[in-house]
């Protein structure tokens, strides 16, 4: 937790004061911490959030990833409910610079923002409150530059800001803080169009802590003087947070928060009126009761809180016209104030303020204590009077994170219905390099016509920044009603899936309706029309039958849409959706994304230049042009071709073209070319390259400027700001309309008293040795007032009297260079206009500040480290450190730093420098590792098991660490078998342990093993080639026992009989494939050949088994004689089986009948008439 630290204001900290560059000061000065990185938040998704009415709300960012926003302030323009303004505290990312108040609007509902986060109307401390007037100006209040109160406005729905000053301080220690602004809309209101801003004034004597108002009657251009409006409330210690309110009748409402101590929470809602337009305020007073806010009891959450009330006031034709309702987070039931829960409570006035009704809670928070709702804000809508009250809430979450809900009554205030509104829970956490443990103050909301837009800060993506979700309400009582609960769109060729159109693509359109009236809507016809000049035109989809009160149809390809090819990266196509039901006509806005690719040239550089390198193109020079081109679109670019052209007929490109491959979305190329300047060309001019690149169907045109390497000042841009010129404050020159060389401005030096000077000069590095040139006229005293150039301290020349235009010039060495222009005068006298006038000056070359920082690392054993940066043509540097530590001096390339406590904790600080060159602020940031002992390597191998005969290689990998690296070792290996985070090694043939050593640039080092493990491999045997008998079989076994076998025969079996009639060629291979438990395979074969079974005497006597037919086939040549004898047959247990007579035998084949059903050896004997007897054996 990290609560708001309380500091007391005799160490210089006002802890009373909100606004941040006044923190960021504080912590520069080391007075407070800067914010510091805590642990990831984390943001949890919730799917498909609707609201009541059955609406899909999702959110929408404002803004991108490159600044940070917080404090949101929100309004719709008056009659246009799709027309939004949002502005919101903004800053650099990484934070190194405030921006102040942003504008962005958006014209579609909500849908789609454009905008800009650098301060609207310049830069400014922040603090922002937007509002319309009934003409459509736009206003900003926020605190000014110079920390009093400005207003910009805007009336080019914000694509130009002016900013005015409202009151300034009077002391360089005051400050106005936390101010509001409101614009009088109600149309009948006598003062509509009157501008309202306020604030609380932080400083000197007795308006120390008090709020002042100030009004402007001319619609912003000029404002009243400030009036202090909290005086009557006594006994109080500080009044902050005011917030204004106009009413029907033209009355102007004020709301504050009360602190009877300091330090402490809030204590009271303060109320002020004026009934004349701001003129004049009746006095102050408390309303309802006692209060106990959260400003400065700890809360859970790790952000400051506070309980500033907000106002809201019914200028509807409804109702409860003039009804005002003030919201406000309280600890506990107001008036008993006990517990560490903070709810949601409003209170209603109905006669303008005179009293207030009983506290009553909007938040039904229920979870376990402490639960915290905050940061109310309330709108009521101009249309229909319903309001809508938008808050952070964490009853689903932990106590460190929330979610946004928004709350809407349809009966004045009097009753509430809540909902989620986010899509995400997160964890608000202090935005890192801000101060005091900032995330935002508030947040805001606004609706007309029932068409809400609520807008807050969340870090779900790990940066601070402002999220909407627009919704239509539906007031309870509608009697006709059809809304969209979802929309989807499916793309014909595409498969992206991203749910947008997607560029040279015709995607279809699909929608669920629901009835959201009390009648059944019957006989729809459904029609999509659209605007947009990137779809095609749609057609009419008719719906036959009811939908019932509550029911939803689904209705499918409601549209085919095109989109075209050349339509940009997040365009929003608005289509308006018209339901024609039973005569009822309904109008819903869609607002359809379109995905494309996006090509962003984000940098050119000059390399190998052949005359001079400074960066810039010289005349005649040769050199390379490095572009860097990213897609940061949502689909890819494809492969084509990229061609280089320029607006000038002289430059010449060596390579006018190059192959492109494609370019995913996040992915970048660079492109080379080689280009020729032209020697004719003007120094200083200005010259567009354009980089065309088709990639089939899209094509995209880039565009670069180059300059030619001089400069030149002619001050037609009416301005002396164009260039770093310094010019005297007490007698300064001037740009005269009147008289010039060229065009229709020059420099006109004062008219200085006797013995005066008027003093213009311009320092800066010269790239290269040039000449300096310019066009003078003076009117002066001849020989005594006069005009001189000088370059550093050396006077290059001087000129008087009267004379007409004429031009001079001086050669410059290059380095860093002073050109000062002095007008001076003599004791006495003067004559003609006495001064001197400038135009049309030439300047050489500047040579461009540049700037690196490398990561680095330092052990935690030192105390600190010497920081190097690279970097040249600088004026000033300077480094900054976003963590604890100190530097011995922060100016100069070379600076010791000192970690801190935290730095040391973290194990990690982000550092940077900052300078100032020509025309350029150059930063560059770097991170400093200070290395502990390494924590043990989060590894992997992969695979982790495997058959050592399937698998050659095993991948090692581990999460890489900056400055460390990693060896890894096998089992008894004493070297390492490989190095590196992500890498491969030979797979062992026996399982074994992997070590992963990781060891950092300290000499630290920790091990992390890993046990893999080889299968061991099945081992089928078939034996030996052999042969069978002709008639006979043979029966294959591979030893042991397998979990799966597969025969070349298709057998699956675990045994193979082979028969000799399958022998093919009278030879045959049997193979078998086995796989063992552990899923592992291997195969083993035998080669079986046909054999003729021979007894004894294999030329003479031949016996053939024929198993199939049953017979013992016997062919014998004169063997035995020709009459008498028999043959006598035994198994292998000596039992005999056959007994047959071969009497009248001769040399041909003998059948004899043999039926044994058992396979196996048999034994023969044969005997002739003369007891001669032969004996074999036969396999049957």
């Amino acid at each position: 937790m990290l609560p708001f630290c309380v500091f007391t204001q005799s160490s210089g900290v006002d802890t009373r004061i909100d606004q941040m560059r006044y923190w960021m000061r504080l912590a520069a000065e080391g007075k407070v911490p800067y914010n510091l990185p805590l642990p990831e938040a984390k943001a949890t998704l919730r799917q498909n959030i609707e609201t009541p009415w059955g609406q899909l709300s999702p959110d929408i960012r404002l803004g991108d990833k490159k600044s940070t926003q917080s404090e949101n302030s929100i309004t719709v323009l008056p009659g246009e409910r799709n027309q939004f303004l949002s502005s919101n505290n903004s800053s650099d990312q990484p934070v190194t610079w405030l921006f102040g108040s942003d504008a962005f609007v958006s014209n579609d509902g909500g849908g789609s923002w454009k905008g800009k986060t650098e301060g609207a109307g310049g830069d400014n401390n922040g603090d922002p409150a937007v509002d319309c007037d009934l003409e459509g100006r736009m206003f900003s209040g926020r605190i000014a530059k110079n920390r009093g109160q400005s207003v910009a406005w805007s009336d080019d729905r914000g694509h130009t800001w002016h900013a005015v000053q409202v009151a300034s301080p009077v002391y360089s220690s005051d400050i106005f803080d936390k101010n509001h602004l409101c614009v009088d809309r109600c149309p009948s209101s006598p003062f509509a169009g009157r501008v309202y801003v306020a604030w609380s004034y932080f400083g000197q004597g007795s308006d120390d802590g008090h709020v002042f108002i100030s009004y402007s009657a001319d619609h912003g251009l000029s404002w009243s003087e400030p009036a202090k409006i909290s005086t009557a409330l006594s006994g109080i210690f500080l009044n902050h947070g005011v917030n204004l309110r106009t009413g029907p009748e033209g009355n102007i409402y004020a709301v504050w928060s009360i602190y009877d101590n300091w330090p402490g929470d809030e204590s009271g809602i303060a109320f002020a009126r004026s009934t004349d337009g701001g003129v004049t305020f009746e006095s102050a007073k408390r309303i309802g009761p006692v209060i106990r806010g959260n400003r400065y009891t700890l809360s859970p959450k790790q952000m400051r809180l506070n309980a500033f009330p907000v106002l809201a006031v019914d200028c509807s034709d409804g109702p409860y016209n003039g009804t005002m309702t003030v919201v406000w987070s309280n600890k506990g039931i107001p008036g008993e104030n006990i517990g560490s829960n903070s709810d949601i409570w409003s209170m209603r006035s109905l006669d303008g303020g005179e009293t207030w009704t009983t506290p009553l809670q909007i938040s039904q928070n229920n979870a376990p204590a402490p639960h915290t709702s905050y940061f109310p804000w309330i709108c009521c809508d101009e249309a229909t009077g319903n309001q809508y009250v938008v808050y952070y809430d964490d009853r689903n979450t932990d106590t460190l994170s929330c979610e946004t809900w928004v709350a809407a009554s349809f009966d004045g205030g009097a009753s509430w219905m809540e909902f989620p509104v986010s899509d995400v829970a997160f964890t608000p956490q202090p935005i890192v390099g801000m101060a005091a443990s900032y995330f935002g103050d508030y947040i805001g909301i606004t609706s007309l016509g029932d068409y809400v837009c609520p807008v807050w800060t969340d870090n779900r993506d790990g940066i601070a920044a402002s999220w909407c979700s627009p919704f239509r309400a539906v007031p309870p009582g509608r009697i006709t009603d059809v809304t969209i609960r979802r929309w989807w769109l499916e793309e014909q060729k595409g498969s992206f899936g991203s749910g947008k159109l997607h560029a040279a693509d015709t995607s279809v359109l699909s929608v669920v309706l629901v009835n959201t009236g009390q009648v059944p809507i019957g006989n729809c016809a459904v029609r999509l029309t659209t605007d947009s000049p990137f779809l095609t035109p749609v057609e009419s989809v008719n719906i036959s039958g009811l939908i019932q009160p509550g029911d939803s149809l689904e209705v499918d390809s409601i549209a085919l849409l095109y989109t075209l090819a050349e339509a940009p990266e997040d365009a929003v196509a608005a289509c308006m959706l018209s339901l024609l039901a039973d005569d009822t006509i309904q109008l819903q806005a869609l607002y359809l994304r379109i995905a494309a690719p996006d090509l962003l040239l984000v940098q050119a550089s000059l390399m190998e230049e052949s005359i001079f390198t400074n960066g810039t193109p010289d005349p005649g020079e040769t050199f390379q042009l490095w572009f860097t081109v990213i897609n940061q679109g949502s689909i890819p670019f494809p492969s084509g071709e990229a061609v280089f052209s320029a607006e000038h007929t002289g430059v010449h490109f060596l390579s006018e073209s190059l192959s492109v491959g494609q370019i995913n979305p996040g992915d970048s190329v660079v492109l080379v070319t080689t280009c020729q300047w032209p020697a004719d060309v003007v120094t200083g001019q200005h010259v567009r390259i354009l980089v065309s690149m088709t990639g089939q169907p899209f094509a995209r045109q880039l565009a670069n400027i180059q300059t030619t390497s001089a400069l030149m000042e002619d001050w037609e841009s009416a301005t002396t700001t164009g260039l770093p010129w310094s010019i005297t404050t007490d007698q300064p020159w001037s740009l005269d309309s009147i008289t010039s060389h060229s065009g229709r401005y020059s420099l006109r030096s004062a008219s200085p008293p006797d013995n005066g000077r008027s003093v213009l000069s311009l320092s800066y590095f010269v790239a290269k040795p040039d000449t300096v040139s310019f066009w003078i006229k003076t009117e002066s005293e001849q020989q005594y007032d006069e005009l001189t150039f000088r370059i550093g301290n050396t006077d290059m020349g001087s000129w008087s009297g009267r004379t007409e235009w004429q031009q001079v010039a001086f050669p410059v060495d290059s380095g860093y260079r002073t050109f000062t222009w002095i007008y001076s005068k003599d004791i006495f006298n003067g004559l003609w206009r006495d001064c001197a006038w400038l135009d049309d000056i030439l300047l050489p070359g500047m040579a461009r500040a540049w700037l690196s920082l490398n990561d680095t690392v330092m052990c935690n054993s030192d105390s600190a480290i010497i920081l190097e940066a690279l970097g040249g043509y600088f004026n000033r540097l300077r480094w900054f450190t976003l963590g604890d530590g100190a530097f011995s001096h922060s100016q100069g390339l070379s600076v010791l730093y000192e970690p801190g406590v935290a730095d040391i904790a973290i194990g990690r600080v982000s550092l940077y420098c900052k300078t100032i060159g020509n025309l350029s602020l150059v930063c560059d940031t770097m991170a400093l590792y200070i290395q502990r002992p390494p924590m043990k390597a989060l590894i992997s191998v992969d695979p982790v098991a495997y058959c050592p005969n399937e698998t050659n290689l095993i991948t090692l990998k581990a999460s890489p660490l900056p400055f460390h690296h990693i060896n890894w070792y096998t089992t008894n290996e004493m070297y390492p078998v490989a190095q590196g985070f992500n890498t491969s090694v030979a797979a062992p043939e026996e399982s074994a342990i992997i070590s992963a050593v990781m060891e950092n640039t300290c000499g630290l080092s920790d091990t992390a093993s890993i046990a893999i493990t080889a299968f061991p491999l099945p081992r089928p045997c078939l034996g030996s080639d052999t042969s069978i008998c002709r008639g006979a079989s043979i029966l294959l076994d591979p030893g042991e026992e397998f979990s799966s076998y597969l025969w070349n025969t298709g057998d699956e079996s675990p045994k193979a009989m082979i028969w000799y009639n399958q022998l093919l060629n009278d030879a045959i291979t049997v193979s078998v494939s086995v796989e063992n438990e552990f899923g592992c395979n291997a195969a083993d074969s035998v080669v079986i050949s046909l054999s003729d079974c021979y007894t004894n005497d294999f030329s003479r006597f031949l016996i053939i088994p024929e198993h199939l037919s049953g017979i013992l086939l016997i062919r014998c040549n004169g063997c035995i004689s020709q009459a008498g004898g028999q043959l006598e047959v035994y198994n292998s247990k000596g039992q005999q089986c056959l007994v047959h007579s071969l009497d009248g035998m001769t040399g041909i084949s003998t059948a004899v009948p043999f039926n044994s059903e058992a396979s196996g050896i048999y034994l023969f004997k044969m005997t002739d008439a003369k007891g001669n007897t032969i004996t074999g054996k036969f396999f049957w």
